[in-house]
């Protein structure tokens, strides 16, 4: 994948035409008359269900980027729909846009996740919660508080909503605040939608299907108070164990690859402010296993996402009343393809009213050699090692209601 096949892949982020279409703007006006007929929070319904939403109005700014053009769209329009009742509980989230967030994606109108849940209590603060449908696959931290994303994102492994089951319990450990939640998943199949960019992932390939199981840990505590302020721990270990296999429209339908995953994470909070770092490992699956996937010189066989890979996401976040601060940096090392790469990225949240915020994001994407040279492990075709990805401002406007 060349530095400009790169660039133009992470345009998707904000790709589409200017403007918007008539689909799109009518269900903007709609909701923004529903945010001003009433206050800031979900719509009651009849049948007891509650109507929710927002709209990411979105401008990118290039920084120095060769060939790459200003762009300003919808990024995305949502729409919830919850309902509970006892122990049950719906929720729906639809998505909106004028043009494919990604290429792979099969429409420009998706449910970005369907499921029910039954919670059963198991004692004062003890519950067991079960849940099926189209929800997120687990893996380490669910999210950096970022609009831009991170290198984990952009590889398939953040945000990615697939079919399957959830188990999940919580219960506190003593008397002291602690608490801890188990989880387990079983994931049927993929549904064509996640972050990925292209050649990054194999969700989307029409003719190959990932199935999974994951399962984690994680423990909280509080652990002194300095300062008069409670600073308060928590400890994750989770795993992932994707299968990927052709389906039998394939070219190679007996091929198949097995990608195992593992991830801990840390993170400390203390007042408004919280510090974060996970660490996430791709043992096994490397280029040769995937690119029987992808076939000969295919997108495996070329990009980073069947490399044997080590992440690193790390951040820091300060809650300053209506002004939000923060920074994350995300590291990405490809064993398999020689290069690392790194996304540091300040960002600021300006609460202007209820239900309007005004994000700023700058983010800045390079690529480089891991090693020595660098070029000792890497296949033919692979990307460039030397190499700036993006360099850019990121302006988004989120109205919600």
């Amino acid at each position: 994948m060349s530095e400009r096949d790169h660039r133009r892949g992470r345009r998707d982020l904000g790709s589409g035409r200017r403007g918007c279409g008539r689909a799109t703007s009518l269900a903007l006006g709609l909701l923004l008359l529903a945010a001003a007929a009433g206050p800031a929070g979900a719509q009651e319904l009849p049948g007891g269900f509650e109507l929710s939403g927002g709209v990411y109005l979105y401008h990118y700014q290039p920084l120095e980027l060769e060939g790459v053009e200003a762009n300003s769209e919808i990024y995305a329009l949502y729409l919830n729909v919850d309902r509970s009742e006892g122990p049950w509980e719906l929720h729906l989230q639809g998505r909106w846009r004028d043009t494919k967030l990604r290429d792979f994606f099969p429409s420009t109108t998706w449910l970005q996740e369907a499921w029910g849940s039954y919670r059963a209590p198991l004692g004062p603060d003890a519950a067991l919660t079960l849940k099926a449908g189209k929800l997120y696959q687990r893996l380490g931290r669910f999210w950096d508080g970022s609009f831009f994303g991170n290198l984990p994102y952009f590889d398939g492994l953040k945000l990615d909503p697939d079919v399957g089951v959830e188990a999940s319990l919580r219960t506190p450990l003593g008397g002291a605040g602690a608490e801890a939640e188990l989880w387990a998943q079983g994931l049927v199949d993929s549904d064509r939608i996640n972050g990925a960019l292209a050649d990054r992932d194999l969700e989307g390939e029409e003719d190959r299907r990932e199935r999974g199981v994951a399962g984690g840990l994680r423990v909280a505590a509080p652990v002194a108070r300095p300062g008069g302020r409670e600073l308060r721990l928590a400890v994750g270990v989770s795993g992932l164990v994707e299968r990927v296999e052709a389906t039998a429209e394939a070219e190679a339908p007996e091929a198949s690859a097995t990608l195992p995953h593992a991830a801990v994470d840390v993170e400390a909070r203390w007042g408004p402010a919280v510090a974060y770092a996970e660490w996430t490992r791709r043992a096994s699956g490397g280029l040769s296993e995937l690119g029987r996937l992808a076939g000969e010189g295919g997108a495996a066989a070329a990009g980073p996402a069947g490399s044997r890979a080590t992440w690193w996401l790390t951040g820091v976040r300060v809650d300053a009343g209506p002004v939000e601060l923060r920074y994350n940096l995300s590291t990405a090392r490809y064993g398999d393809g020689g290069f690392r790469e790194t996304i540091h990225q300040p960002g600021v949240t300006l609460e202007m009213a209820n239900g309007i915020s005004l994000l700023v994001e700058y983010d800045d994407w390079d690529r480089g050699a891991s090693g020595p040279d660098g070029s000792a492990s890497r296949p033919p075709g692979a990307p460039p090692v030397e190499a700036r990805l993006d360099r850019s401002l990121n302006v988004v406007l989120h109205l919600t209601f």
